[in-house]
């Protein structure tokens, strides 16, 4: 059945891929080859928990943790993706009590690793949990943000509700989260000053919307379904545009 689904009067994008994937140690294979192949580019894994309602809190956290001592090694940077809408049961880590605990098993792994944490954050988290989690994660020396998820709401969108009704369930992106996006950007930064790294990721169509974000406080801009709907040229039309501005 289709999960991944296209909204074009609004430029965005539903999924609810449910992080389908083949698990960490065939991922571990390929990245292994990508390095011995020379890769030149830096390579942040994301990492989420497996989506089975059945796991346990305690269980979930070794999750995580089994997946990071795996690719740790591989990757130049771990983000934490506690806030996926799509993580079989709904449930995320952005509770503080279980963002705690999760960073308390993953960190000293990335430590002993000497590779920096960041953690991926939700939209739609309000912003006094949204300090309570920066606060949690400052506590465990966490290198930085990505900022936003995919979101789960759906208003003050040009598609009728009838469409969405039959898509279903499933993570937001595009368009409609661009505005959200240079918000939690300058609020995150503002939160925590100008050493942690801040990734801001969310309805970044263009050069004109990397550089946004980037004055809005972002050190890295990440896109998605930016070049879905503008194609394989995506990335090179955005450093283009930003390299010209700054020629400028």
């Amino acid at each position: 059945l289709p999960r991944l689904f296209r909204i074009p009067r609004d430029h965005g994008l539903v999924n609810r891929m449910g992080l389908n994937n083949e698990g960490c140690e065939e991922v571990a294979l390929r990245l292994a080859a990508l390095r011995r192949e020379g890769i030149e580019m830096p390579v942040l894994v994301n990492l989420a928990k497996t989506p089975d309602p059945s796991l346990t809190k305690e269980e979930a956290v070794e999750d995580y943790a089994v997946s990071a001592r795996t690719l740790g090694p591989l990757a130049d940077a771990l983000v934490m993706n506690i806030s996926c809408p799509n993580s079989g049961d709904g449930k995320t880590f952005e509770d503080p009590g279980l963002l705690d605990l999760l960073l308390s098993r993953v960190c000293p792994i990335a430590h002993d690793l000497r590779k920096p944490i960041l953690v991926k954050l939700s939209p739609d988290l309000p912003e006094r949990a949204l300090d309570e989690v920066l606060e949690v994660a400052k506590r465990h020396g966490v290198k930085g943000f990505v900022t936003s998820n995919t979101t789960t709401q759906r208003e003050g969108l040009s598609t009728d509700e009838s469409e969405f009704a039959e898509i279903g369930p499933g993570g937001l992106s595009g368009r409609p989260l661009f505005e959200r996006t240079i918000d939690r950007i300058q609020y995150v930064r503002q939160r925590i000053g100008e050493g942690p790294l801040l990734v801001g990721v969310g309805g970044v169509f263009d050069g004109e919307d990397a550089r946004r974000a980037l004055n809005a406080g972002a050190d890295l801009v990440e896109g998605y379904t930016g070049f879905v709907y503008q194609g394989p040229g995506y990335a090179k039309a955005i450093h283009g545009h930003l390299t010209q501005r700054s020629e400028q």
